[in-house]
């Protein structure tokens, strides 16, 4: 009971760390695991000392740290939506959710949008419990199918990149305004073939650029010329590349842009979106954040468009409604199966499970025998259950405020403070290389909205270098 009293405590924690880390764009789970394993000595200490008072040996810190990381980053996937619905200031896997969000924010349903947010997630976390025995006996004993799919995963994420460009189509608004004059003195009034093509040629391009500057960054040794002030607290140069591409990019750019606001609906009555609509948007986004849980290379935001894939033609009226159902499923459906993943595979998919690899240690046992189940994966689920309803609720509550006080927010000095708050954690966690990359990536991060294509394109940075590493 008394190691039972401390998990709980300590999931806790991790949710209101997962909440900050949500809150605060530029701020991801993965940063704060690089914390973590830099300072295990300290913060076993603390841990411990804590835990005493539940009469829990010293010797299962670890295993609460675990439970505190993965508490933190199923947290983050409930709060994240807010900064990017009301700051458009995303994270990598809410960087599509921007213009949705933000249309229903300038409608004044800024907080609707929230609530299909968190039933989104709430909803993938359910959904994501009941798959998990089969994704064990499909991915392990006896079936083996990740063995059997690894020689296939290059040729998976150029098929899933091929079709996210190729699906990429002009809109009249993308259409510079020269040219929109040009075909409007011709009597036109829509998007030509020679824009699509146009669209899809700057998609390739900005994949391909960001898939040379993800390798350089991965492969080009710049580590060893970096000089940190902290070296034990050192960050992956992932952190300024995603920082630039993801983050100061569009935040540097709304600073240009007259805030537009919109008074805020505060409606709590029930979501006007038919059940059978939001359940094929959970259960696509959940099926979607799986892949992603177990094969490298694919984000959140490309899991996304495969979802939407999956659901097909929606509404009208529901078309932003359901991509925000289906992109929060899929990044709350993506951390649980990280946890599957690591038990049944022993590989971490993300930041967040190698720093619970590698504090918890030996008690990362594999999930060989269907029906042993290593007791941490078990701790682990439960936390992931009580995060996910804490997460559900402070959500909803966060976000409720946040709407009813944006009229007051002072956007442009959010924005800026923001932007230098993560150059300082920049230079602080990656050095002056660091600050290199957070400087091309900016570049980079600026050309999407700037020519009007998705910044989904961008997760080449990523895409590319595993498959370049495969094949």
């Amino acid at each position: 009971m008394g190691l039972l009293a401390a998990a709980l405590v300590f999931t806790i924690a991790g949710t209101g760390m997962g909440t900050f880390t949500g809150l605060v764009p530029g701020v991801h789970v993965n940063t704060v695991a690089v914390f973590v394993l830099a300072l295990q000595a300290p913060l076993f200490a603390a841990v411990s000392s804590v835990s005493g008072v539940f009469g829990v040996e010293a010797d299962s810190a670890p295993i609460l740290v675990a439970l505190m990381v993965t508490a933190m980053a199923v947290a983050h996937t409930f709060l994240d939506i807010i900064p990017s619905v009301f700051l458009g200031a995303p994270d990598p896997d809410t960087a599509l959710t921007v213009l949705p969000g933000h249309r229903m924010m300038l409608s004044g349903r800024g907080y609707e949008a929230i609530r299909y947010s968190a039933l989104g997630s709430l909803g993938a976390a359910l959904v994501a419990l009941v798959l998990i025995l089969p994704a064990r006996i499909l991915m392990g004993e006896p079936i083996n199918a990740y063995e059997h799919i690894t020689p296939f995963i290059p040729w998976v994420l150029i098929a899933v990149s091929s079709f996210m460009i190729l699906g990429e189509r002009a809109t009249w608004e993308k259409i510079p305004q020269r040219r929109r004059k040009s075909l409007e003195a011709k009597g036109r009034n829509t998007p030509t073939t020679g824009d699509h093509l146009r669209q899809k040629t700057w998609a390739l391009g900005i994949f391909l650029l960001s898939g040379l500057l993800g390798w350089t960054v991965l492969n080009g040794g710049l580590e060893t010329h970096n000089t940190l002030l902290f070296p034990s607290v050192r960050a992956s140069l992932l952190f300024p590349l995603f920082t630039g591409l993801f983050g100061i990019a569009g935040m540097l750019l709304s600073l240009y842009e007259t805030p537009q606001t919109a008074e805020q609906k505060m409606d709590n009555g029930p979501l006007s979106m038919e059940t059978g609509a939001k359940m094929k948007n959970v259960t696509a986004g959940t099926i979607a954040g799986s892949m992603v849980g177990w094969l490298p290379g694919i984000s959140s935001a490309s899991a996304t468009v495969v979802a939407q894939t999956l659901v097909g033609k929606q509404k009208p009226e529901d078309a932003d409604r359901g991509f925000i159902v289906a992109v929060s499923g899929v990044n709350t459906a993506n951390v649980l199966m990280n946890v599957v993943a690591l038990f049944v595979i022993m590989k971490a998919r993300s930041g967040a499970m190698q720093a619970v690899s590698t504090i918890a240690g030996d008690a990362v046992r594999g999930w060989d025998v269907l029906l042993d189940v290593p007791p941490l994966f078990s701790l682990l689920l439960v936390a992931v259950i009580l995060t996910s309803i804490i997460g559900y609720v402070l959500t909803i509550r966060i976000g409720r405020v946040v709407a009813g006080r944006y009229d007051a927010i002072p956007y442009r000095e959010t924005t800026l403070g923001i932007v230098i708050f993560l150059w300082v954690m920049v230079a602080l966690l990656s050095g002056p290389v660091g600050i290199l990359v957070a400087c091309v990536s900016t570049l980079v991060g600026l050309l999407p909205p700037l020519v009007g294509v998705q910044r989904v394109h961008m997760m080449g940075c990523i895409v590319v270098p595993v498959i370049m590493f495969f094949i």
